[in-house]
């Protein structure tokens, strides 16, 4: 996939996010995301890491139904990243990867 540099943005933040404060966080990014989609950003980039990394991606992911020229790149530092994972989070990286538009 070809994309521009100028209409990119990639993720990262902490690993451990209270509970508590997940749905805030969630609000927080899809309101990001959808102000940055007004100012041309399309291409979003994800280090696939627990925590903020995939919350966001799952939101690019949720937003791709209203705004379908979003697309989220996964970018999977080494192999078997998730290996050490429990199922759940496991789970949520393989539909985050199988959702993605490039790996």
């Amino acid at each position: 996939m070809n994309y521009n540099m100028n209409e990119t943005m990639a993720f990262t933040g902490h690993r451990l996010i209270a509970p508590s404060k997940a749905g805030q966080i969630r609000q927080n990014v899809r309101k990001q995301i959808k102000d940055l989609y007004i100012k041309g950003i399309r291409f979003y980039l994800c280090g696939m890491a627990l925590g903020f990394d995939m919350l966001a991606a799952e939101e690019v992911l949720a937003l791709k139904e209203t705004l379908p020229s979003l697309k989220l790149i996964a970018v999977v530092p080494f192999t078997n990243q998730s290996n050490r994972w429990n199922h759940r989070d496991q789970e949520r990286y393989r539909k985050i990867l199988e959702s993605a538009d490039e790996t």
